[in-house]
């Protein structure tokens, strides 16, 4: 750890990108992780906000649950494992209010310890919070203000200093704790917070009522700020001039939405408290809509850049599509800027190429049926009929083998007369075999604009053909057939260069082969072939051109 730690704080540097790193020393995790261990109502998986996140070392080592960074190092955010979700890059351009979760840590650089102490203080949305400060903490009256605001509990479980740590450093430091929440509640697992972060925040910046009235219509002013979508559409065709990006000028327009959002609510304080009274509008209402208002613009933002992502959702297959969207929109709280968005596409990155290659093995896993696969050469184990009775399984111990070209499908439906079926075909096996041309582009063979199941007329078992386009010979040509049938079986015949790329990439995945010509010998295939399909499976290689509009997202 200490090697790689080092080889990361010289990278760093040599970015321009050393914001006073100190990596948490192992002592200090492991404090940290027996107290909130220790602490009734957190459970075995808590949830947790690193802000500082670095390597992601802190985070992998406190909890298993949902793990969150806010780091603005751009070699660090590469390090980041791809279960740790990216929501902010520069700490002072992000708000914690709307980051719920149940801990949120901080080991913040040392000359500007003060800032981010009270920031986290006032707006963390958590259970509690785990700092390590520079034991002169205790004389900032800042600090010990934010505090008091929150009616927080707090107490030094520590005391070290980095004389020996991977990054060496003459502070002493405290690791300190501050419960947000009652505690005397939390045995029996409430886990409200004493002082809500966004009501300390609204009664800041929004001088209108005194927090002790009560709202009858808290929706009173939820409806009266909504845009139009033609509009919108507009306003974003305006702001897409040349040299500007698609980030840039959803973020031009986000400011501008939010900063007249804000405005419009602060317009209120010039408003005679006695006449608020008499229109029963309150502080808790005007709050409560604000709050709505702000989430609502994140989301409405983030999904729009989420919209231009087709030329990468477009090569998920369904279930992998479904996974990544909807992490991406669990997430569409996190502040809407440019530095994010390119944190998150770097995420998307990272994850889309694992999907890319779980999906081939998923898929190729869905036809393997007795009549559907041969075994490779150097493997000898039979399996006999009666190894094959489960219909949805495989026999236990199969391996090292490849698709034939003719392919019984077994688990993934057919023809059906049922409801929800398409043009007399299931739902399921409609899904597969737009899947199944999913994986054939991504090995090279190009669908795009081709058939696809719902193009077909599944109300007899004739052979329908897919086909994709062959830029060499510049002409279209068969991907594969397919017959349905009644009893849940598709009956395909692929062409024999997509049967190749696929067994040669899914025996590599799998591990079985780990060469190209490992993979002729074991498969049967020329050489050639097994050395074009050894890497063919499509990756994301760069992020750089992501977030640029109508671009080739740098897909190779």
């Amino acid at each position: 750890m200490g090697h790689h730690t080092g080889q990361l704080i010289q990278t760093i540097k040599q970015f321009n990108q050393d914001f006073e790193w100190y990596p948490t020393t192992d002592e200090q995790l492991d404090l940290i992780k027996s107290d909130f261990k220790a602490i009734k109502g957190i459970g075995e998986r808590p949830s947790l906000l690193d802000v500082g996140a670095g390597n992601g070392k802190a985070l992998k080592f406190l909890t298993e649950g949902k793990r969150y960074a806010i780091e603005k190092s751009v070699p660090l955010l590469s390090s980041l494992d791809k279960d740790i979700f990216v929501v902010g890059t520069d700490f002072k351009e992000q708000t914690l209010i709307d980051k719920r979760t149940d801990i949120v840590f901080c080991n913040p650089p040392y000359s500007e310890f003060s800032y981010f102490a009270q920031r986290i203080i006032e707006e963390a949305n958590a259970k509690y919070i785990y700092l390590i400060l520079p034991s002169r903490w205790v004389n900032d009256v800042a600090i010990q203000q934010c505090i008091k605001m929150r009616d927080a509990e707090c107490e030094v479980l520590g005391e070290y200093d980095y004389l020996n740590a991977d990054r060496k450093a003459r502070a002493v430091v405290n690791v300190i704790r501050i419960s947000l929440i009652d505690k005397r509640y939390s045995r029996y697992g409430s886990d409200a917070q004493k002082i809500d972060p966004f009501s300390l925040w609204f009664k800041k910046n929004f001088a209108i009522f005194e927090e002790s009235e009560n709202s009858s219509h808290t929706d009173t002013l939820k409806n009266r700020h909504n845009k139009n979508a033609g509009g919108f559409d507009s306003r974003l065709q305006n702001a897409m001039v040349p040299g500007v990006d698609l980030v840039a000028a959803l973020q031009s327009m986000y400011d501008t939405d939010l900063s007249s959002l804000v405005q419009t609510y602060k317009k209120l304080e010039e408003i005679d408290t006695v006449v608020l009274k008499e229109l029963d509008v309150s502080f808790d209402g005007v709050k409560e809509a604000l709050k709505l208002k702000i989430g609502s613009l994140k989301d409405k933002y983030w999904r729009e850049l989420f919209s231009n992502f087709d030329k990468i959702t477009d090569r998920l297959t369904a279930s992998s599509r479904e996974k990544l969207l909807k992490v991406l929109f669990e997430h569409t709280h996190v502040d809407f800027n440019k530095s994010n968005a390119y944190a998150l596409v770097q995420w998307m990155c990272k994850n889309a190429n694992l999907y890319f290659d779980d999906q081939l093995v998923e898929t190729v896993e869905k036809m393997v049926s007795q009549s559907s696969i041969v075994l490779y050469k150097s493997n000898e184990k039979t399996f006999g009929k009666e190894q094959w009775r489960y219909v949805y399984r495989s026999p236990e111990g199969l391996d090292r083998f490849a698709l034939d070209y003719r392919i019984v499908v077994t688990r993934e439906g057919g023809r059906t007369d049922d409801y929800g079926s398409t043009n007399g075909l299931s739902r399921r096996a409609e899904v597969f075999l737009n899947d199944l041309c999913t994986i054939a582009g991504n090995l090279g063979f190009d669908s795009t604009g081709c058939e696809r199941a719902r193009d077909f007329d599944w109300n007899d078992s004739a052979k329908k053909v897919f086909t994709y386009y062959d830029h060499s010979a510049e002409k279209y040509v068969t991907l594969f057939e397919c017959r349905a049938y009644y009893n849940g079986n598709l009956h395909l015949k692929l062409n024999q260069a997509f049967l190749a790329k696929m067994n040669v990439q899914f025996g590599k995945l799998k591990g079985w082969v780990k060469s190209p010509k490992e993979a002729a010998e074991e498969m049967g295939v020329d050489i050639e072939i097994a050395e074009m399909s050894f890497d063919a499976n499509f990756k994301l290689t760069s992020t750089g051109d992501v977030l640029a509009l109508g671009v080739d997202y740098s897909i190779n």
